[in-house]
């Protein structure tokens, strides 16, 4: 196990670190091109199709997590990899299909009050090409092939890139633009996943198998819909509240705490198949409480230097008009490492208790959805950062324990706690506005202090050794 944690967790970490670099590339262009408002919309599309595809879906694709690394054979995990694309494929076309309509006949929407008459068919299109590229990726993923799943990426986070280059130069900017090529790109990271799943991925339909997906995935909606909608609804508040300008500025921290999330989550990538795969061995807890150790030294390290790197990645990625988005980025940050977290504890899906889990994150959303409706005519948009945090911090604290009773892992969980809670206490002080006025000098010598501290408090000697030499 620790040399597949090893040499997959390489592989997992250049296919999140590649992209996100082309996406860094790309970002500066795309801003730049769209202004405030247009990067607002894109936003609002965005926001708008990842709440549709869980919905629409079903949320059949985190059936792949639990089924194929079961599978028996080749026949097996074609019907399970087939029968969730053609499912996934046909309910995003009729879901966004309907969207669209409904959304029209209402004439609501900042998106579709435009005069880009191109944007729907084009983010229609997004949309399913983006379903169909996730399936394949997923399959590739959840079937321990860790190379192939890096070469889907690349390939179409390479051809997404290259195209949203050349359509801003070509055509202009717009939300539509920028769809078009992501479709490009999406719809080649779906053609190499299929070539490269060989035959595992066809047009083949199995009713039988609809149904053990539905009924492990269907739970999970709810779930899915509770942790998405703390970070997306956020942006459809702002925007009806604030205005577009506003989601353009939490949009863009997002996707700057995002990179964050990319590296963050190399781990957890790696960790999940093998938990699922092998969670009866003797060894796999203890194993799993070192990387998680590793995890969280490794995430708040990067939260804080992102902390500190705030104002002059905003400077660069974006420029004039989206410096509001500097004091979102630490409590958004910390959020995603919290996210994180939460995936390495698994005893909830392991034991198939994915109705307390969906219970757990829609509790948790409510929570945080409560907190950024009332807290935005007071906070601004510095409220919608705080409901992803809030959403996310209380579904750790709901799944932990209940983790922990079905599959125990030896967490240190003192040292953990005090960890948090420190880089907690340098999120705030950041995002207040406290930091930035303090000596350079002296806010270093204070982040290095905090590093060292959650190194001892984490005593993570032996776990950094044992990683090193898997």
């Amino acid at each position: 196990m620790k040399r597949s944690i090893g040499g997959d967790g390489l592989l997992y970490l250049l296919s999140l670190a590649l992209p996100g670099m082309a996406s860094l590339l790309v970002l500066p262009f795309t801003t730049r091109a769209l202004g405030v408002n247009e990067y607002g919309v894109l936003e609002l599309c965005t926001a708008a199709a990842v709440l549709l595809t869980s919905i629409a879906t079903l949320e059949m694709p985190q059936g792949l997590a639990r089924y194929l690394p079961e599978a028996d054979g080749f026949e097996a995990r074609r019907a399970i990899g087939s029968t969730t694309l053609v499912f996934c494929v046909i309910s995003l076309g009729l879901a966004g299909l309907a969207a669209l309509g409904i959304a029209a006949a209402l004439g609501k929407g900042p998106v579709l009050s435009g005069n880009d008459p191109a944007l729907a068919p084009v983010a229609l299109a997004w949309l399913v090409s983006t379903g169909a590229q996730a399936v394949a990726v997923r399959h590739l993923r959840w079937s321990l092939r860790a190379k192939d799943y890096l070469v889907a990426v690349l390939a179409g986070s390479a051809v997404g890139a290259a195209a949203t280059l050349l359509l801003l130069h070509w055509l202009g900017g717009s939300a539509s633009t920028v769809l078009i090529a992501q479709t490009a790109g999406s719809t080649t990271g779906f053609l190499a996943g299929a070539l490269l799943a060989r035959g595992e991925l066809t047009l083949r339909w199995d009713w039988a198998v609809q149904v053990r997906l539905t009924r492990f995935s269907l739970p999970l909606v709810l779930s899915a819909l509770g942790s998405l909608a703390s970070a997306q609804i956020g942006r459809v508040l702002v925007a009806q509240h604030l205005g577009v300008e506003d989601t353009g500025r939490l949009g863009l921290a997002m996707r700057i705490t995002g990179f964050l999330g990319l590296a963050a989550s190399a781990f957890p990538m790696a960790v999940t198949p093998l938990v699922y795969a092998r969670h009866k061995e003797a060894l796999t807890p203890e194993w799993l409480a070192g990387v998680t150790r590793v995890y969280v030294f490794l995430g708040l390290c990067g939260l804080i230097l992102l902390t500190e790197l705030a104002p002059l990645l905003v400077n660069l990625l974006a420029g004039p008009g989206f410096e509001g988005a500097i004091p979102l980025i630490p409590p958004l940050g910390a959020a995603v490492l919290l996210v994180g977290f939460t995936s390495l504890l698994p005893g909830l899906e392991l034991r198939g208790d994915t109705g307390m889990l969906a219970g757990f994150s829609i509790g948790a959303a409510a929570l945080a959805v409560g907190s950024m409706w009332v807290l935005l005519p007071v906070l601004g948009v510095f409220a919608a950062a705080l409901g992803p945090l809030i959403s996310a911090l209380c579904l750790a604290l709901l799944v932990a324990p209940r983790s922990q009773a079905r599959f125990p892992v030896p967490h240190r969980w003192s040292g953990l706690t005090v960890a948090w809670t420190l880089s907690g206490v340098v999120v705030l002080l950041a995002a207040s506005g406290l930091f930035s006025s303090t000596a350079v000098p002296v806010r270093l010598a204070l982040e290095l202090a905090v590093v060292g501290a959650l190194f001892l408090l984490l005593r993570l000697k032996r776990d950094l050794t044992t990683l090193r030499n898997s």
